[in-house]
This record gives structure tokens, C-alpha cells and sequence, in this order.
């Protein structure tokens, strides 16, 4: 690990490129590294040749420090290696939205320092990918253009980063001071790999830094920069992913999901509501209580939302969830291949929702085809991409729920949903009658009578067999579904026998279809 880190800071300050690179540290022995959770131990060995080693006092004293060598010495190439803790002065309830010193120190660099001085920064992925600091990232925006977003994949091995869990991903974010006129970012992907396999990953990245747009195996380039209200992760921009997305206006428009329902948080949380809640085995329907569905309940392929609901309450109106509701789980794997969401029924009523689910109803101006629409394109593994790679981890927010850029399907489009959905459903039937005649066969029945059905089920359904196979057949097809014309010379030239008058129907054939094709296209 330290052989890839040392290549990739490599590349991102060159030897050769200027003033000397400067990396600021934290000074540990022995007996503070113990105690010094969440910071970055960066050896002599970790920094490449070029950079120069300032170490500075570990701890929260490592910002005061920081802040006071950058105003004194205005370093161009500045490497920080700050601690990753939030400072012990800030409140426990409100540490989920306050920052930590390396983020702190990275504001206050590109602050400090002169117009065209580059700053590299070890931060956390929060920083730049969290919706609580989107007022952070435009703040420190304004003063600069970020160049390279460095998304680590690999463990962090103890030596580096003390008292934290192996799973610990970071990220390392280039700025260059002051605006640029035609600012470039460009995004990579640091492996998780092999110790002996770094060398094409650093090969890959000194690639990226010399090309001005396209991709990479490992990264790709911005030409413009996003907003720094969004988010900055690397599947939120990849090109990808924006093909994907873009790919949806092909079935009519594209809105964000709040436009065409309201989407809100279950409104019961059990943690408080101890004192409305009763075990599900004690109270019913009947006294008027409501079931309370959580995420676990959440279930695609079960008949009933209400039916492993541990908990009734006594629930207000504005609480109730209304039949045709979507109940989406906030809580998933990371192997999960999408939503589980499932349709509020008339037998699931009463019922609540809790705050482990996320309660999306469709405004009443939705159709029924565009609600099973939405309800497909919900459990797609398309939106469970699209979230993961706008921030979603083990949970799924509301608001980026809200967000998710959904298909709206055009009138033409509509009319194929609504004839598909109809055709499966005859389809099923047919299915259901060939199987219920076929283990009807050794019902005490009389046997004659059930022979003569058997037989009569059986050519009905291979004449359904034969006309579901010819539809594939261009033949037929051209014989039966053409217009008279075109279907009539096309039968003569399937009875010619290859002589000279097959061949002169061969030629008016094609003379026809020549036509039909033009008025088609003078019609289009």
C-alpha cells in the first residue's frame, strides 16, 4: 500500500514541476500514536523523494500549527496529511454535520494561499459527496477549482490510519487556488488491489493527467466542473452513468421523482412511540388500530404488507397510508440488486408506516399504466445504480429518493405498456388453463368426457403454439400483416416454380414494395 500511495502522490506533484512539494504531518511517538484515533501516520517512506517532510504537532494542536506554517511560508505545493477527528469542542449531537480537522485545515489553505498554489488534501468522502456540506464545498469553491478527486477503494492498513475500521474509505481532493478560465477535473478510481499490482494503477493515472477529456481504465475527465452543491463522487459523474441516465429520455421525458408523487419518511417511529404501540398479536383491525409497516416487512413477493407487521397503533388520518402507495425499505446490502418496494393494497388497510420505510404515493393526475410503470422502474437494478452512485450506502435517504430522475412515458408508449400488460395477463390465463386440464387428467371424473376435453384443450393450445411461431416469421408475417398489395405479390413469389415468369414476379414484387416504401416514407 505504501509503494501505491507513494506513486500516486507522485503524479500529482511532479519533481519536476515547480517549488518543492511540501507535506505537513503529524508528529507521533510512541506513546501518542497509541491514543491518536483516525489520523493519518505518514511515514518517510509513504512521501516520494521530491517531497519535503514537515512535521507538526499530532492531534487537535495539528491545526493551529498547520494554519500558522501555511500564513508564514505560502507554500505552492502543499501536501496535507491532516488528523481526521472531529475536535473534542464540538458537541456530540452535532458532530454529523460539523467538520473535521483535515477538512477544516482545507478550507482554510486555499484561503490563505497565493492565486496558482495547488493543495492536497486527505479528507473523508462525506466532504465531498455529503448533502450537510454542500455549503462547505461552495465556500471553498469560490476560492479555487478543483483539478483531481483521488476515490480510494483500498483498506487503509493500520500503519497509516490508527483506531479505525478496516472498511475506512478516504479521498484525496487537488484544488489550484483562484478560478481558472476553462477549469478541468478529472476523477479517478484508486483500486482495490494487490500490493504487487500498483504500477499499472499509477500508470493509468499519470495517463489521465496528460489527457484533456475521455476515459481511462481507472478514471475519466470533466470539461466542466459540476456544482458544488452536488455531490463530487466518482459514479455521479462518470460518463457511463451519465449515458444511462440520459438513455431514459427514450421513453418520453425525464422529471424528478417528486414531481410526479410526493415521497416522505414513515411517519412512526417506534423508538418514541412506545406508548401508542401494541404487539400485533394482542389488537386487530377490528378495534380500529392500524398495522405498522416497517423496512423488514417490505417483501415484493408476499401477498400482504400488513402480514408480518409486529406492531398497531392507534394512528391519526394523516398518518395512514392510502391504497397505491409505494413502500420502498431504506435498508439494504451491498449485494442488494434493487429497491424493495411494494404496492399498498385495499387488504393491507389500515396501516402506518414507520421510519425504516419510505412512503412514495403518486399524485392523482399518474395513470394506472404510468404507476406499474414506475412501480417496474423502481425495482430496477438501473435506480439502485443511479443511488449508490449519488451517495446511498447501507440506507436510502428520502431526499435523494425524491431526486431519482424518473421516465415519463409519451402516448405511443403508453398504448405498447398498456398491450404488454395485457398480453402477459392472456398469456397467464392460457398458461393456467393448459396446466389445470393437463392435472385434471386422473380427477375421478368420467373418463370419456375428460378425454374429449383433453383432446379439444390440446389442439387449441398448439394452434396458440403455431400462431405465437409464426410471428417471428418474416414469411408470415409479410403474407398476412402487409398490405394487399406487397402480401399479394409476395405469396406469387413463394409459389414460383424458378422459372422466366417467377423471375418477372421477383422483379414486380420488388417494383411494389419500392412504392409502398416511398409512400411510407413521404407519409413519415
Amino acid at each position: 500500500m505504501t509503494e501505491l500511495l507513494r506513486g500516486l502522490f507522485a503524479e500529482v506533484f511532479p519533481p519536476d514541476d515547480g517549488d518543492p512539494a511540501i507535506g505537513l504531518v503529524e508528529a507521533f511517538d510512541a506513546q501518542n500514536f497509541a491514543v491518536s484515533s483516525s489520523s493519518l501516520r505518514v511515514s518517510a517512506d509513504l512521501l516520494p523523494d521530491h517531497f519535503q517532510r514537515v512535521e507538526l504537532p499530532a492531534g487537535e494542536p495539528f491545526l493551529k500549527a498547520a494554519v500558522s506554517y501555511i500564513d508564514d511560508h505560502k507554500p505552492t505545493r502543499v501536501a496535507l496529511f491532516a488528523p481526521l477527528i472531529v475536535p473534542t469542542s464540538t458537541a456530540r449531537t452535532e458532530r454529523s454535520s460539523r467538520l473535521t480537522i483535515a477538512e477544516t485545515l482545507t478550507l482554510a489553505a486555499v484561503e490563505a494561499l497565493p492565486t496558482g498554489a495547488q493543495v492536497m488534501s486527505v479528507v473523508p468522502p462525506s466532504f465531498l459527496s455529503a448533502a450537510s456540506k454542500a455549503r462547505h464545498r461552495t465556500t471553498m469553491f469560490q476560492h479555487c477549482d478543483p483539478t483531481l478527486i483521488l476515490t480510494h477503494e483500498h483498506e487503509w492498513t493500520s500503519t497509516l490510519l490508527a483506531g479505525t475500521h478496516t472498511s475506512i474509505r478516504l479521498a484525496t481532493v487537488v484544488t489550484r487556488v483562484g478560478k481558472q478560465g476553462k477549469p478541468v477535473l478529472r476523477c479517478f478510481r484508486v483500486p482495490d488491489i494487490d500490493v504487487a499490482e500498483y504500477e499499472p494503477v499509477v500508470a493509468d493515472l499519470h495517463k489521465l493527467m496528460k489527457q484533456g477529456g475521455g476515459t481511462t481504465d481507472h478514471g475519466y475527465v470533466l470539461r466542466e466542473l459540476p456544482s458544488p452543491e452536488n455531490m463530487l463522487a466518482y459514479d455521479a459523474h462518470h460518463p457511463d452513468m451519465a449515458k444511462r441516465t440520459k438513455s431514459l429520455e427514450a421513453f418520453g421525458s425525464v422529471q424528478p421523482l417528486r414531481d410526479l408523487a410526493e415521497v416522505n419518511v414513515g411517519p412512526i417511529d417506534p423508538t418514541r412511540e412506545q406508548g401508542r404501540l401494541a404487539p400485533a398479536g394482542r389488537r386487530t383491525a377490528q378495534d380500529g388500530s392500524a398495522a405498522v409497516v416497517a423496512g423488514k416487512n417490505v417483501k415484493p413477493d408476499s401477498e400482504s404488507l400488513a402480514a408480518d407487521a409486529s406492531h398497531r397503533i392507534d394512528a391519526a388520518e394523516h398518518e395512514l397510508l392510502q391504497v397505491g402507495d409505494f413502500c420502498v425499505a431504506t435498508v439494504y446490502s451491498q449485494c442488494a440488486e434493487g429497491l424493495r418496494v411494494q404496492q399498498v393494497a385495499t387488504d393491507d388497510l389500515p396501516l402506518a408506516a414507520a421510519r425504516s420505510v419510505i412512503v412514495v404515493r403518486p399524485m392523482a393526475t399518474v395513470t394506472d399504466e404510468d404507476r406499474d410503470f414506475l412501480l417496474d422502474y423502481l425495482c430496477s437494478p438501473l435506480v439502485m445504480d443511479y443511488l449508490r452512485a449519488h451517495g446511498m450506502g447501507i440506507s436510502l435517504n428520502g431526499q435523494l429518493l425524491a431526486n431519482l430522475p424518473t421516465p415519463v412515458m409519451d402516448d405511443a408508449l403508453r398504448v405498447v405498456w398498456r398491450d404488454l400488460s395485457g398480453v402477459a395477463s392472456q398469456f397467464s390465463k392460457w398458461a393456467r388453463q393448459a396446466t389445470e386440464y393437463r392435472d385434471s387428467l386422473f380427477q375421478p371424473t368420467d373418463t370419456e368426457n375428460t378425454r374429449l376435453r383433453i383432446l379439444n384443450t390440446g389442439r387449441i393450445a398448439g394452434m396458440r403454439h403455431d400462431a405465437a411461431t409464426r410471428a417471428t416469421d418474416f414469411r408470415h408475417r409479410a403474407r398476412t400483416l402487409y398490405p394487399h398489395p406487397v402480401a399479394y405479390r409476395w405469396r406469387i413469389v413463394e409459389s414460383g416454380d424458378g422459372s422466366l415468369d417467377s423471375y418477372q414476379q421477383i422483379l414486380e414484387s420488388t417494383e411494389t414494395l419500392t412504392c409502398y416504401l416511398a409512400c411510407m416514407a413521404l407519409v413519415a
